[in-house]
């Protein structure tokens, strides 16, 4: 039983460091931090040494999931700051790029994918999942087969809640299994349990559960330590911070409500003893505008307030600042205030959220986009429509569609305050050689290549004879026309037109001038 032992001591340290004699164990070594005192044992007093599995827990994960929602729900700063985080990172949604090396199956493919994704409104369901990440701390969608979805692929997308995902009985014990996800023995999820009814709906079918397989689910979450498998509300450390900043707000109206109002006490000068005309602890009503006389003896002391009211501004300031950190958004985004910013500083505070939200849409991609393309398209090469256009398609076609290797995902550009300076920045990337058209256009949320079919088209022109004006633009030349010849200038005709006369044609003689005062 040497095993049971080791436990024991272990648990007995972690109470002993929690208890009145923690200041009497001394820990060698070189950190403060690592030192218990009783100063800084009741701030470390929650400290433990639980797993990603246990940490996050059933019970853990629906607390923290059912207050971020309540907050979100009653809290107009949470609310904008979640809504602002979803916007703008699916703003008006992915657009799908393919490179395989047949243009007709990237435009038919594109085609295809555009009108499904819009019949099931996927760009609607990506920001719920934003949403579900931050407050729910994890999206699930599910693929089904829907028949009333127009077009010829019946596959729809469906987001259900994370309590959904559930065992009816968790066993703790079972290293496969964690709380409604069954996993494989190197860590792959294999089956997802869906409750067929949200638990608090408290119906007939409370537990009764689908089993999934696990190709059929997306699960995307914020992954904060290895091995955990389920997610928590991403802004879980601001929950303090929102009832803090409710709790002061409340303590400021409460005493500017007792400045504002005429109310106060009645004090008697009559010594003891005395008749008094006044009854203890009665009340007066007071009429506005009015001047009252008060019986002999007595006068009359208003309360005044005495909270600090010049302080709120700066403490919900400083509340908001926090409470947006944990998803990497910046003051002025959070509370929709940019009055004490300039330029500059509002654009530097921006850098870093962009580097966010290009993170997160790069995790989008991976776990979700990637996976619902693939879906779809595994349904789309089934149907009549493309059998009869791909009939013969290329084994190494389907493979850089199934690896992901011709699949590219477009999003929409940050916005910039000054187009000027934009515009200008973009033409020096261009003509340096830093950037291609192809880069920038991305940068901007737009495809190269349908922009520059939508100018042709415009002007009449086919896509060659943009693309040759376009290089004639940029280079001053078309660098694919014939070269010139040696000792010319691009662009300009290799031999210079001359006056030429003709063979037979004789010399005109010069004039002759006269001398002066001479005679003709």
């Amino acid at each position: 039983m040497k095993w049971l032992s080791t436990i024991t001591r272990f648990f007995r340290f972690g109470s002993a460091e929690r208890g009145p004699t923690a200041s009497r164990r001394t820990i060698r070594g070189r950190y403060d931090a690592a030192e218990t005192t009783d100063e800084n044992s009741r701030h470390w007093s929650m400290v433990d040494g639980l797993s990603a599995r246990s940490a996050n827990s059933p019970i853990v994960r629906k607390r923290l999931r059912d207050r971020m929602r309540y907050e979100t729900a009653n809290n107009p700063t949470t609310e904008g700051m979640v809504t602002s985080f979803a916007n703008d990172v699916i703003a008006t949604g992915p657009r799908l790029q393919l490179n395989t090396n047949n243009e007709e199956l990237n435009d038919a493919l594109t085609a295809a994918w555009v009108r499904w994704s819009k019949a099931i409104r996927l760009t609607c369901k990506l920001r719920l999942n934003v949403r579900a990440k931050i407050n729910d701390g994890e999206a699930f969608n599910q693929f089904f087969t829907n028949d009333k979805v127009p077009g010829p692929v019946k596959l729809d997308v469906k987001p259900f809640e994370a309590e959904m995902c559930a065992s009816p009985t968790e066993n703790l014990a079972d290293p496969f299994r964690v709380d409604g996800i069954d996993f494989d023995a190197a860590g792959n999820p294999v089956t997802y349990h869906v409750l067929k009814q949200h638990p608090g709906d408290l119906g007939p079918n409370f537990w009764e559960v689908n089993d999934v397989a696990a190709e059929y689910i997306i699960h995307w979450f914020k992954v904060s330590r290895p091995g955990q498998v389920r997610g928590v509300p991403e802004n879980h450390s601001s929950l303090p911070l929102f009832a803090a900043r409710r709790r002061f707000m409340l303590a400021t109206l409460m005493a500017a409500e007792s400045a504002a109002n005429f109310g106060g006490v009645i004090e008697t000068e009559t010594p003891p003893g005395e008749a008094d005309t006044t009854d203890p602890l009665s009340t007066v009503d007071l009429d506005r505008n009015t001047v009252m006389t008060l019986p002999a003896g007595n006068k009359f002391k208003q309360v005044t307030s005495e909270h600090p009211n010049d302080t709120f501004p700066a403490f919900n300031r400083e509340i908001t600042k926090e409470t947006g950190r944990p998803i990497g958004q910046p003051y002025n985004v959070t509370a929709g205030d940019s009055s004490d910013h300039n330029y500059a500083s509002g654009r530097l505070d921006h850098q870093g959220y962009w580097n966010v939200i290009d993170i997160t849409r790069e995790d989008c991609e991976d776990v979700v986009l990637d996976p619902t393309f693939q879906a779809w398209f595994a349904e789309y090469r089934l149907t009549d429509e493309f059998a009869e256009q791909f009939e013969d398609l290329e084994a190494e076609t389907f493979e850089q569609i199934a690896t992901g290797d011709a699949i590219d995902w477009e999003w929409d550009g940050h916005p910039h305050i000054d187009s000027n300076k934009e515009a200008n920045a973009q033409e020096t990337r261009l003509s340096t050689g830093v950037a291609s058209f192809d880069a920038e256009m991305a940068a901007a949320g737009y495809s190269r290549k349908r922009e520059w079919a939508k100018q042709a088209k415009a002007f009449g022109l086919t896509d060659e004879q943009f693309a040759k004006a376009m290089r004639q633009k940029f280079f001053g030349f078309d660098p694919l026309a014939p070269l010139p010849a040696a000792g010319t200038t691009p662009g300009q005709p290799a031999v210079k037109r001359t006056q030429k006369m003709e063979p037979d044609e004789p010399a005109k003689p010069k004039r002759q001038m006269m001398p002066t005062g001479g005679r003709a």
